[in-house]
């Protein structure tokens, strides 16, 4: 094998030698130049017409390569089942039930959002109309005491109180009550020395007489508290 490869590549180098010693010498002898080495190039080239059956031969091939390659996407679709329009139907379908489940669940979680949002404001309009009212009466209380402590006439009613027996001023407060001002008691009470108003609050000693001096307490003490925290806040 090594003999003959040694063969082989003298045998080339031969025809190289020639090859290059014929190139010199048709050179020195004035018969090749770089104008007849182009033509002798030339001749070997393609006709037009050779050319234009080469490029049909190609156009042709490749043709028959997209051909086949369509054959192919064609023979892989058919391996994987017939599509019907039945199938292509429920596809359709299903992706429309979903984009319909999809946006009403997104309905529900606006309307939900909605309903929160309306029932805070609910919420706070109350509060703040049970503020307002809370304040509107707290104010209203402040100016009947203001108006009590300076009224020339409620002042002298008090004095008449403060001197009268506590029995008859008992008695007195009783008709002011069922006439439905209580309050009125509360601010003859409340203006009234406390010895004088503790004296007259001794003379309820019968049994409904115990529960009106129990409630006029009551109201008292809650309207100590309600100015006290009304000067409070005044002052802050």
């Amino acid at each position: 094998m090594k003999v003959l490869w040694n063969s082989v590549a003298a045998m080339l180098l031969l025809d190289a030698v020639l090859v290059a010693g014929g190139a010199v010498y048709l050179q020195a002898t004035d018969r090749l130049d770089g104008q007849r080495v182009r033509d002798a190039i030339d001749i070997f080239k393609p006709t037009i017409a050779e050319q234009q059956a080469m490029e049909q031969q190609a156009a042709v091939l490749a043709e028959q390569a997209e051909q086949q390659r369509q054959q192919l996407a064609h023979l892989e679709a058919v391996a994987q089942g017939p599509v019907t329009t039945r199938d292509r139907l429920t596809e359709r379908q299903v992706g429309d039930e979903l984009a319909a489940m999809n946006i009403d669940r997104l309905k529900e979680d606006t309307r939900a959002i909605q309903r929160q949002v309306e029932l805070e404001q609910r919420k706070l309009t109350e509060q703040k109309a049970r503020l307002d009212a809370e304040r509107a009466s707290f104010e209203q209380q402040v100016r009947e005491y203001e108006q009590q402590r300076t009224d020339a006439d409620f002042q002298l009613a008090v004095q008449l109180y403060e001197k009268l027996p506590a029995k008859q001023v008992k008695q007195i407060f009783l008709t002011l009550i069922d006439d439905g001002q209580p309050e009125r008691v509360v601010g003859y009470l409340a203006a009234m020395q406390l010895r004088s108003a503790a004296r007259v609050l001794k003379e309820f000693k019968a049994g409904s007489e115990i529960d009106v001096a129990a409630d006029l307490i009551e109201r008292l003490r809650a309207r100590g508290i309600e100015i006290a925290n009304g000067l409070v806040a005044t002052s802050q």
